[in-house]
């Protein structure tokens, strides 16, 4: 059976295990543990997230065509592969995309607008199956149509990422593993994965890199070291191509719409962060966002008495997975100047694309938007700040920056054009006011990278096939 990705899930179609009982872990091909966490967590966490497993047949698939699987769990890393997926959906030489995603990743691919084109078939869906009947029918699609290569992202450990990092190779019959790096985001997520791939036998090491930029490239050679085997290429990915394929008029023409604004304000646009998604080793505050946005409202407030008939727009768009986004919602009920107000933008309400089209700045501690924000023509201000008790106790944004790799530490000890480090509520004020002078964006750079990052990302994969 088949389904279009936009239509409402079903569960029709889902291979059944006949292998009642089956102990997985016993099993040899399933291990009881994946990396330092046991095989019944990671089930916790499929159950919790709404894991499924989907395949995409290509009908215009060559003799012998490879079936590939990709893993997606967050909304950032599937920009990244968009292109990729739409490439290799009518690629010749690739018979089948399977598509093992989770959380709000899946919850994303399935509204698409490109991707809700394709036709699908369900393979596994944890809400109808047990955990052991999810893994038996991933086992039994593979012994059907074994991946020759599982493309992955930098996304949460305890996820499909990280399930395909232990069993693609040793149990599915994978010949490669293949991250694409969308971001220097990546900078926090690899070494920890990296470190893992030192410990535990079971993950498999990645063998090539997809990077989105060349900053991007110098964090992964970085953290992968002299010694890694591993191919590195710069590709560009999704996350570049959603910004020069896009239509900005029509963009910022809906997202005013969306969120009743006249389009004579001046927006800064803040996103939050998971504070919860970093080791606790890290000691990041659990009050990043919150405390990150107060020196931001103390900053903007500043402004708009600076400024008395200028109208400002604060736009709070929490991070989609963040477990405790609700807190930060309740700042949208604090008394500020009349000339300023908060005005929430999840996106539930738009995307991102629509809410940079009407913002002037781009503040955060996350790192994918932030450097995305000079190639939009916007300002990214990344929040580095600190408070008075780091030294005793956790961080905000200048311990994130700390856990970095050096070559973002480097772009930021002296950021170019377009990108900015505010280490408190003073700087913030200092950055805005300046980029509030401008009533127009700064001028996109003309050195655009190429918008076939998915043509260019499925040769480097089919090369590395071939090798």
């Amino acid at each position: 059976m088949t389904e279009n990705l936009g239509s409402k899930h079903s569960s029709s179609g889902v291979v059944k295990s006949n292998q009642a009982g089956l102990s997985l872990g016993s099993s040899g091909l399933i291990p009881n543990n994946f990396g330092p966490y046991s095989l019944e967590e990671l089930g916790e966490s499929l159950i919790q997230f709404n894991a499924q497993i989907i395949k995409i047949p290509n009908p215009q698939a060559a003799e012998g065509a490879k079936s590939l699987m990709i893993t997606v769990s967050q909304p950032g890393p599937l920009v990244a592969l968009v292109p990729l997926i739409e490439e290799l959906s009518s690629h010749p030489d690739c018979a089948e995309i399977a598509i093992f995603g989770a959380d709000v990743g899946m919850q994303d691919f399935y509204k698409h607008p490109q991707l809700s084109k394709l036709e699908y078939s369900m393979v596994a869906d944890i809400t109808t199956l047990s955990t052991e009947d999810f893994f038996s029918s991933l086992l039994a699609h593979t012994a059907i149509s074994a991946p020759s290569v599982v493309i992955t992202t930098n996304e949460s450990i305890l996820g499909p990422q990280l399930i395909m990092q232990c069993l693609a190779k040793k149990s599915l019959g994978a010949a490669f593993l293949v991250l694409v790096a969308e971001s220097p985001d990546c900078s926090l997520g690899l070494p920890y994965e990296l470190g893992l791939l030192n410990t535990y036998p079971e993950i498999a090491p990645i063998d090539l890199f997809l990077c989105n930029d060349e900053l991007t490239e110098s964090v992964v050679k970085f953290l992968v070291g002299d010694r890694s085997t591993a191919q590195v290429l710069v590709t560009g990915t999704g996350q570049l191509d959603s910004i020069y394929q896009t239509d900005t008029a029509r963009l910022r023409q809906s997202a005013l719409e969306k969120l009743s604004l006249s389009g004579t304000e001046k927006c800064f646009l803040f996103l939050g962060d998971i504070a919860e998604s970093y080791p606790i080793e890290s000691r990041i505050d659990l009050d990043l966002n919150n405390k990150s946005f107060e020196a931001l409202l103390q900053a903007t407030s500043s402004l708009a008495l600076m400024n008395p008939s200028t109208e400002y727009r604060l736009l709070l768009r929490p991070h989609p997975r963040d477990a405790r986004k609700d807190e930060i919602s309740q700042y949208s009920k604090c008394v500020l100047p009349s000339n300023i107000k908060i005005t929430e933008a999840p996106s539930s309400r738009c995307t991102i694309d629509e809410a940079s089209a009407i913002t002037l700045a781009v503040l955060s501690t996350t790192r994918t938007e932030v450097f995305k924000a000079p190639l939009r023509g916007l300002e990214g201000i990344f929040l580095g700040l600190t408070q008075s008790d780091e030294l005793e106790g956790y961080g905000l944004g200048s311990q994130c920056l700390r856990l970095m790799a050096p070559p973002i530490q480097h772009v930021f000890s002296a950021p170019p054009k377009g990108l900015s480090l505010a280490k408190n509520s003073a700087d913030i004020l200092t950055i805005l006011d300046r980029v509030s002078k401008h009533s127009a964006k700064m001028a996109i750079p003309s050195n655009n990278p190429p918008t076939q990052s998915g043509k260019i990302m499925a040769n480097a994969i089919f090369k590395i096939m071939s090798q």
